[in-house]
């Protein structure tokens, strides 16, 4: 199972943003990651948009410790796929997402959509 930022919880986010430093903010993702007994770390924007930690900078602790995966998040209204245009900006976000975790040397892209047309 994967640490997922999403699901942290309120009080979690509260103690990532009081942190003075990136090394600081790395060290509590693993011990909430530890603390819950996950194996993986799940990777998105929020770690860079909310906690301003980049993703090219993952501490080797952290990759020694855990498996590691992107979602790029916020995607629920492109999976419709209701047009030309859907569908484009679906191929952008997956083409991007590979991308990064590909730069990042990440294991995979997990992407979670409420459904997938047929």
């Amino acid at each position: 199972m994967y640490y997922a930022m999403d699901d942290m919880g309120d009080d979690h986010i509260k103690t990532l943003m009081e942190a003075r430093d990136a090394s600081e903010k790395w060290g509590l993702i693993h011990q909430f990651a530890s603390d819950f007994g996950f194996a993986g770390i799940q990777f998105g924007h929020k770690y860079q948009d909310t906690f301003g930690l980049s993703l090219t900078d993952i501490p080797d602790f952290i990759r020694s410790s855990f498996r590691l995966t992107y979602h790029p998040g916020g995607m629920e209204n492109i999976y419709q796929l209701s047009n030309d245009d859907d569908e484009q900006k679906w191929r952008k976000v997956l083409s991007e997402s590979l991308h990064i975790a590909a730069a990042i040397g990440l294991e995979d892209v997990s992407l979670h959509p409420r459904y997938l047309p047929t």
